[in-house]
């Protein structure tokens, strides 16, 4: 197993990283399902890659229930990054320009993200309904980091939400408060799970012949 220990100082440091990473993805997953849907009409004009703010924008003016369910996703982390900002005092554009943490944080993110990347490059709807399940099980794994101050992201798949996670999960130790932010954060990920997943089964509902 590949374990990998941290210093206690960059806990909550990798952890915001991964955070702001998890929404550039639901923000990406967001843009590249609308050019499948409502905004198909400019996919040859804009291709699908993302580089900045602009998907949120272009997500942020769509209907459809998958848009407007990756608009709260994203408010969704983002309340609780800034509650980590204001329980630790800390100045997130000076965080996000440390390379050194964002290595860190970036060699654990491509890890636990690797199965939800590979899925989204052949069917990103697959992917949209993968998601919140992937981000709720890679700030399990960041809960785990916070207690142990350690990493082993090759159980990720085996050990984790994706298996047989759930009873660790369940009974994970949140006296820490740190612990317990992220803690909450996961279980609002598994109610997005939950919800895109509803969400998809409506669409097919109503796409069939005689519905809608």
């Amino acid at each position: 197993m590949a374990i990998v220990k941290y210093s206690a100082s960059d806990l909550i440091p990798i952890t915001l990283n991964i955070l702001s990473l998890s929404v550039m993805t639901f923000a990406e997953y967001g843009f590249k399902s609308a050019l499948e849907g409502e905004l198909k009409d400019i996919k040859p004009l804009v291709g699908t890659e993302i580089t900045d703010g602009s998907a949120f924008e272009l997500l942020d003016g769509l209907e459809d229930e998958v848009s407007k369910f990756v608009i709260r996703a994203i408010i969704k982390i983002d309340d609780y990054i800034t509650t980590f900002r204001l329980m630790h005092n800390i100045d997130l554009e000076e965080l996000f320009e440390d390379k050194r943490i964002q290595m860190l944080a970036d060699d654990i993110y491509f890890d636990l993200f690797s199965h939800a990347e590979a899925l989204a490059k052949v069917n990103i709807r697959g992917a949209m309904e993968e998601l919140p399940l992937t981000v709720a099980n890679a700030f399990f794994y960041l809960c785990k980091m916070m207690i142990h101050q350690e990493m082993d992201t090759d159980s990720y798949m085996e050990k984790g939400l994706h298996v047989n996670g759930w009873k660790e999960f369940e009974f994970l130790d949140t006296s820490d408060r740190n612990v317990a932010v992220l803690y909450d954060l996961v279980n609002e990920m598994l109610i997005l799970h939950e919800e895109i997943g509803n969400i998809y089964a409506n669409m097919d509902k109503n796409s069939l012949p005689g519905t809608g």
